[in-house]
């Protein structure tokens, strides 16, 4: 049964700062690891230089000049760059945890970048735009994971370490009216679905110039009596207890939070076993800010 979420989050100023960041913060906490399993194979000293300065950073989300120390770790993940290809040369048989951290650097330029434009201000999107994003950072997202799955779009079909990726924009021209983070909002589908499976992303524009975005998945579904409950900050079902996902519970908060202060609605239907669709409606709203709703 589909269920309309009409929960108040009554979100502090630090719980919003920590969702605006959630996906910057969720690339650091993978980035630190796998720093900390390359120092385990190769006493590098500037390896831990750098691990220093990701903890800097990720302790500095709250702080009002997150901004500048956003601006040094790109100028230390340059450096970090260099120091990973110059020891790639001296010690290729790690070549596959450098070749990780290299990836995932490369994300995290990407997201960087992201934070620096207004994020929730509505715009026209090229399509072309939109999907190229979209799926460089999922191509870039299987690379990390080291073929343990992949990324298919139709009409290729999916193997048992694929995920198919249905992705369908429906609009009366080549752009797409929308703010930007609504990337975020769908770049996470994967993680509570099993590989093999099909993920449906579906986004309409709609009458007085709004937005639906559809998301299916063939996951592990949401306890009946826990669907409300999961768009609360740092909140997860019980059945999801058990899977590692290196995120912090902030990514169905910050959908819901975005869907409400865009005066939208939202829905979610989940089935256990069978899987879950999230389904929410976003309309423009003058000088938007990720204001308590």
């Amino acid at each position: 049964m589909k269920k309309e979420i009409l929960l108040s989050l009554n979100l502090s100023d630090s719980k919003l700062i920590l969702l605006d960041y959630h996906s910057v913060l969720n690339l650091f906490n993978v980035l630190h690891l796998e720093i900390e399993k390359l120092i385990e194979k190769v006493n590098d000293p500037y390896l831990n230089k750098f691990k220093g300065l990701i903890v800097d950073v990720y302790e500095s989300l709250i702080d009002p000049n997150i901004d500048s120390k956003l601006d040094v770790m790109e100028d230390g993940l340059n450096e970090l760059i260099k120091v990973l290809k110059g020891l790639e040369k001296v010690s290729p048989e790690y070549q596959s945890n450098i070749g990780s951290v290299l990836n995932i650097i490369e994300i995290a330029f990407t997201r960087v970048d992201e934070l620096k434009v207004d994020r929730f201000k509505w715009q026209e999107i090229p399509i072309s735009d939109f999907e190229d994003k979209l799926f460089n950072f999922l191509y870039a997202t299987e690379k990390v994971s080291r073929n343990r799955f992949h990324i298919k779009v139709p009409p290729e079909l999916a193997s048992e370490k694929d995920y198919l990726i249905d992705l369908v924009v429906n609009s009366d021209s080549d752009t797409l009216f929308a703010p930007p983070v609504i990337r975020d909002l769908v770049a996470n589908s994967r993680k509570y679905s099993k590989s093999g499976s099909t993920i449906k992303i579906h986004l309409s524009s709609i009458e007085n110039n709004g937005l639906q975005l559809i998301i299916s998945d063939e996951g592990i579904g949401i306890p009946e009596d826990e669907i409300e409950q999961v768009v609360k900050f740092e909140s997860r079902a019980s059945n999801t207890k058990s899977i590692k996902t290196m995120g912090n519970g902030f990514g169905l908060t910050k959908a819901y939070h975005i869907c409400k202060i865009n005066k939208g609605r939202f829905f979610i239907e989940s089935v256990l076993g069978k899987g879950t669709t999230i389904e929410m409606t976003l309309f423009p709203i003058k000088d938007i800010e990720m204001d308590r709703d």
